[in-house]
């Protein structure tokens, strides 16, 4: 019987972590040989739409992504959708993305809408996606820990070759900072906006790649809309790529400069540092006290010539697919 992947997210086609997860996801599902459909199920038509031509024969694989903005509760109720109309379920995989509740702008909303929904769900569920040690300790309080597999993001940048990527040396370095992604609170990008005026006294520009131009000074170079290569080129030709989050239950953005060979400045608190093959070429940094030592700086970029290899194969796509495998 052919297998149907099914994908349940906020915006399909949008460009954040999440749904870069989910495309890879997608072209790991094809390679298995399945026919894959995302849906953010916000309309009673699309829970039809994704059973037209089903007919409860297929072997059902259900992706879901999140615990927030009431994603959780249309997987919910799409779950016991197909178990009212007879949908044959093979796997229903849950990767909540967990961020703890005081991280949340509402935290007692947010926690009482995880006590009344994603609880249930994580019941429902065959088996439950952590992306770090950290976040499997945090879900175990809540869950079932045998539901429980660790499976880093993957890495979605794997062809070299395509991109310009300079030869650095003390004499040739680029001569700007890099931030990616959206400008919510707990990415602290405040941070370097308040004390813009140090990180300009280090490199002469600070490049921000971000479709939300809120509460962002229009002297700072702002870039929408780029196109993957053009992210890649980004990544690669930057002095460092900037990731002053409060929180960041991995940082995707982190692992996608690391692999290009470009140094990560880093605050103490996203998930990646845990795996071993990227801990000493993250330069932590207190961001309420910024001090860049640039010489320290150019040592990992000059170490990840040789190690971004590693890290690529670590995260990248056969590792990927090898451990989703393990999961259907």
């Amino acid at each position: 019987m052919p297998k149907i992947c099914i994908q349940i997210l906020n915006n399909p086609q949008s460009t954040g972590g999440i749904q870069s997860i989910a495309q890879q996801i997608e072209k790991v599902m094809t390679g298995f040989g399945a026919v894959c459909e995302s849906s953010d199920l916000t309309k009673i038509s699309m829970f039809l739409d994704l059973f037209r031509g089903h007919n409860g024969k297929d072997d059902l694989i259900v992706f879901i992504h999140g615990m927030s903005n009431f994603v959780t509760l249309r997987a919910l109720l799409f779950i016991l959708f197909c178990k009212i109309i007879g949908v044959r379920s093979k796997k229903i995989i849950w990767q909540p993305h967990f961020h703890p509740f005081e991280k949340h702008n509402r935290p007692f909303f947010a926690s009482l809408y995880f006590h009344l929904v994603n609880r249930l769900l994580g019941i429902l569920v065959d088996k439950i996606i952590a992306i770090t040690a950290l976040e499997k300790s945090m879900l175990t309080k809540f869950f079932d820990i045998r539901k429980i597999e660790i499976i880093p993001n993957p890495l979605r940048f794997n062809e070299e070759g395509t991109i310009n990527v300079k030869k650095y040396g003390s004499e040739d370095r680029c001569d700007y900072f890099l931030l990616v992604g959206r400008n919510e609170p707990n990415k602290n990008f405040s941070a370097i906006i308040e004390k813009k005026s140090y990180w300009l006294s280090v490199m002469p520009k600070i490049k921000f790649v971000t479709n939300e131009r809120k509460e962002i000074p229009d002297d700072m170079d702002i870039l929408s809309n780029v196109s993957e290569v053009q992210l890649m080129d980004l990544y690669a030709n930057a002095f460092a790529l900037i990731v002053p989050s409060d929180y960041e239950a991995f940082s995707l953005v982190a692992l996608e400069a690391l692999s290009l060979g470009t140094p990560v400045i880093c605050s103490a608190n996203i998930g990646i540092q845990e795996f071993q093959c990227v801990q000493d070429v993250l330069l932590l940094i207190d961001f309420d006290n910024p001090f860049i030592d640039c010489e320290r700086v150019m040592e990992i970029r000059e170490e990840l010539v040789s190690r971004r290899h590693e890290i690529v194969n670590f995260f990248g796509e056969a590792a990927y697919a090898k451990n989703l495998s393990s999961l259907i």
